[in-house]
């Protein structure tokens, strides 16, 4: 039976729990917040799942994060309050006119013994701000941010979300904004309008923090108060991008239906020489000989409807460029993202950092997570080729022979295990003790149920 108010399906959101949190500036100090970290975040995640966030991004304060959104409706997705926070934590939350909830001072009882407990509660009560104010003094607008992070999500699954909190008014209404674009562009802020298998068919977005000239009240941190007038400042607020990749995919694929709705149409004519060598290059792919659920493919349907009209009104040849601009083309230098190829390298050098420890430094810090008894490290040891010579490639090995008897005293088959342990090491990067915790989180899902032993026996007499 659920918990009224507490587990009930509607209060249940989709995302189970909150994995970890993004903020945009360093850990508070004492009583005073902390220094804003200007272009980067930094991110809050509990082990093990931190080694994979180190392992790709090669460190806890990436300039940008590569994420999904768990809803497709931006109020989901960002949720914003007038919040009063105090030392305390949350004293009231309010939507702007009313107060919606409040923490309260309760009783609690542990161990049968009472203790006061502070408790959110509903309430639906005016709101404190003055009739010529736009927000009570006690709040800051504020907004709860909740994505996954694409490198994470491999792992976690969509039950564990990152929230990132962003605070005033500014940086409110901007991220709502842009949400509300690429909603209204793509109909959805999680669901993508096309297939995209590589992306679990998520809209893939991307987070940076982008330096913008800004004007902001002048204020006396001494007295507490605004003195008036506005003096020029830098800001880095929230930019969402859509992934540069999967953009690119998108709007070929969006090229192509509209190349298609206009020979539909009859209006070929009309179509410039780039879109009719693309409309040719149609017109001449090779068909698959499978269908799925008995339907056409998509390059068959649109081959067949193209092919009617291509015969009333024959493509003309697209447009060659010139030898001096083949020559520029030939000589161009190809664009390298400097953000991927900086995270390739962090990435990268984390690696190395870690394999190029002395073997018994590896294998102890991830016996240290596995506790294996030194009886079988020996015999492990003994089952380990050690003809190449090569200490890390040997230290390597052991490694995998000490995850492989680990799960196979936790009833994983060792064929589950050997893809597991791969997937971790080839699509997330992670080795040795961040390995090892990976794989320790992950093996109950691998776990086979025991297969029952079959009765020798019926009522006494054999079965043979």
């Amino acid at each position: 039976m659920p918990i009224l108010g507490l587990t009930t399906k509607k209060d249940t959101p989709i995302e189970t729990s909150q994995l970890g949190k993004a903020w945009k500036g360093k850990k508070k100090t004492q009583n005073r917040a902390g220094e804003d970290l200007k272009d980067k975040f930094r991110l809050e995640i509990p082990a093990p799942y931190d080694k994979v966030i180190m392992a790709k991004y090669g460190t806890m304060l990436p300039t940008e994060l590569r994420v999904f959104f768990p809803h497709e409706e931006t109020e989901k997705v960002f949720e914003t309050w007038n919040d009063a926070v105090t030392i305390q934590g949350l004293q009231h939350r309010c939507n702007g006119e009313r107060i919606t909830k409040e923490v309260v001072t309760k009783t609690s009882y542990r161990a049968g013994k009472p203790y006061p407990k502070r408790h959110r509660q509903d309430c639906d009560r005016p709101c404190l701000k003055g009739p010529d104010e736009v927000i009570c003094k006690q709040c800051v607008s504020t907004g709860y941010l909740k994505f996954y992070i694409r490198e994470l999500f491999g792992v976690t699954g969509m039950q564990q979300v990152i929230v990132q909190t962003v605070t005033g008014i500014n940086d409110v209404v901007g991220v709502t904004k842009q949400l509300r674009a690429f909603e209204e562009k793509y109909g959805s802020l999680s669901k993508s309008s096309i297939p995209s298998p590589y992306t679990w068919n998520y809209v893939p977005f991307v987070l940076r923090r982008v330096p913008k000239d800004i004007s902001r009240p002048l204020y006396d941190s001494k007295a507490k108060a605004y003195k008036g007038g506005y003096g020029r400042g830098t800001a880095y607020p929230i930019v969402i991008t859509e992934d540069p990749e999967w953009l690119e995919f998108w709007q070929n694929h969006m090229r192509r239906q509209m190349i298609l709705q206009m020979v539909q149409d009859g209006h070929t004519a009309l179509l410039q020489p780039e879109d009719r060598a693309i409309l040719q290059e149609m017109q001449s792919l090779e068909l698959p000989m499978a269908t799925v659920s008995g339907q056409l493919p998509v390059a068959e349907v649109e081959q067949k409807e193209i092919t009617a009209v291509i015969a009333e009104s024959p493509i003309q040849p697209a447009l060659q460029p010139s030898s001096d601009m083949s020559a520029v083309i030939e000589s161009a230098e190809p664009v390298v993202d400097t953000f991927e190829a900086a995270d390739q390298d962090a990435a990268e050098a984390y690696r190395e950092e870690m394999l190029s420890r002395e073997p018994r430094v590896r294998a102890g810090e991830v016996n240290k997570v596995l506790k294996l008894e030194a009886e079988i490290l020996k015999d492990l040891w003994g089952g380990v080729d050690q003809s190449s010579g090569d200490d890390a490639a040997i230290a390597s090995e052991y490694i995998e022979l000490m995850l492989l008897h680990y799960a196979e005293g936790h009833m994983v088959q060792q064929r589950d295990a050997t893809k597991l342990m791969v997937r971790l090491q080839d699509e997330l990067g992670v080795v040795d003790e961040g390995l090892a915790e990976l794989f320790i989180s992950e093996l109950p899902n691998h776990i086979r149920p025991a297969q029952k032993e079959q009765p020798t026996t019926f009522n006494g007499v054999g079965i043979d």
